[in-house]
């Protein structure tokens, strides 16, 4: 009997069940991971070889034996969005050569998948990429609103409105926005859906207003970010301060005392003016001062008056002297004397000063309001 053995010779070469391939594979997975099996067959039932090039680089295959293939870095979506793949299998060790060998080809298109990772980003913003990753950083929103006058609309800011987007541009969910803090007064209003803002009534006080806003994903309400709103109240002086009175009257008890309200001497004269450019008319700017002609003794006028009443006083010596000569003689009847008194009194009266009493010439004094604020 004549055994006869077939022997099997490598005359087939390996195939893929397809010549081209999409894989959809998500960023960040950590290094090694499986993302896709793609295996050849051979008719000659030997060993397949795989080997691999990747376009850009960050797959391999898992062994040189295996069909599987992993990622072998961690691949961002914003740095790789589309990868090409070609897949090599081969019926014979790569090395050393083997004659005959037969080998077989795939591509296969890798599209990167964008995983929720990034809260939402404040626009304008700057990226900054370390080793952390990339980040947005924003210098937050400033604007500015006049006082008592409520602005209409949107209010306008610097350097753009309000605005968010999702940092993960793959997936870009939407945003919503809300007031964290520094609107417990309820002055302003936030649009959940566009961010814009606007006010509910005039700002009251002048100085500046720290709104804190959050961002936050609509379905992931874990991704979130907040920004800082500087609104600035500022003065617009439309309108000159007024009295409320057209005249006020008061009365003094000597030099240097304050003057007093003569409807009630307890208190004192006052004297206030209001801007209607604020809420209840206050403006804390206002300053006071007099203005006019009113006149004021000085060295040279009261070296005059003084040599007037020193006079005077000689005169009435003068006088009182002879009254007295006039007495002692016996001749002078009680009429003069009545007369000469009258003289004295008037002459205290009429040329010089009362104790207690301040002269002054007559004249007319103005009080003056001046707003000092100026257009900021």
């Amino acid at each position: 009997m004549i055994v006869f053995e077939v022997i099997d010779v490598n005359d087939n070469p390996p195939v893929f069940d397809q010549s081209q391939y999409n894989l959809d594979v998500k960023e960040l997975l950590p290094n090694d991971t499986v993302v896709g099996t793609y295996t050849a067959t051979d008719k000659d039932s030997i060993q397949i070889y795989y080997s691999l090039t990747s376009e850009p680089e960050g797959f391999s295959m898992q062994s040189l034996t295996s069909p599987n293939i992993i990622v072998n870095k961690t691949l961002d979506y914003d740095t790789i969005k589309q990868a090409t793949l070609t897949l090599y299998a081969q019926d014979t060790a790569f090395s050393p050569p083997v004659e005959p060998s037969f080998t077989a080809t795939a591509t296969i298109q890798v599209t990167m998948v964008d995983v929720d990772n990034r809260p939402p980003w404040f626009q304008p913003c700057t990226l900054y990429t370390d080793e952390w990753g990339t980040m947005c950083l924003g210098t937050g929103y400033t604007g500015r609103v006049n006082l008592t006058q409520q602005e209409e609309g949107p209010l306008p800011l610097e350097p753009g409105p309000v605005y968010a987007i999702d940092g993960d541009s793959g997936i870009n969910e939407e945003i919503q926005y809300k007031f964290l803090s520094g609107n417990e007064d309820g002055l302003f209003r936030m649009d959940a859906n566009s961010g814009k803002i606007t006010m509910t009534r005039a700002a009251s006080v002048e100085g500046s207003i720290q709104l804190t806003v959050l961002a936050r994903q609509k379905v992931n309400v874990f991704q979130f970010a907040t920004t800082s709103v500087t609104i600035s109240v500022r003065t617009v002086n439309l309108n000159p301060p007024r009295f409320e009175k057209a005249q006020y009257s008061g009365f003094v008890l000597g030099v240097g005392t304050m003057a007093l309200d003569p409807n009630d001497d307890n208190l004192p004269l006052r004297i206030q003016a209001k801007d209607a450019d604020y809420v209840g008319g206050v403006n804390p700017a206002i300053g006071y001062e007099i203005v006019g002609k009113g006149v004021r003794f000085g060295p040279e006028d009261m070296a005059v008056l003084g040599a007037s009443l020193a006079v005077l006083l000689f005169i009435c010596l003068v006088v009182i002297g002879v009254l007295v000569c006039q007495l002692q003689k016996g001749e002078t009847a009680w009429k003069k004397i009545t007369e000469a008194f009258r003289l004295i009194s008037w002459s205290r009266v009429e040329g010089g000063m009362k104790e207690g009493v301040q002269y002054t010439k007559d004249a007319k004094d103005e009080v003056v309001a001046s707003s000092r604020v100026q257009d900021r």
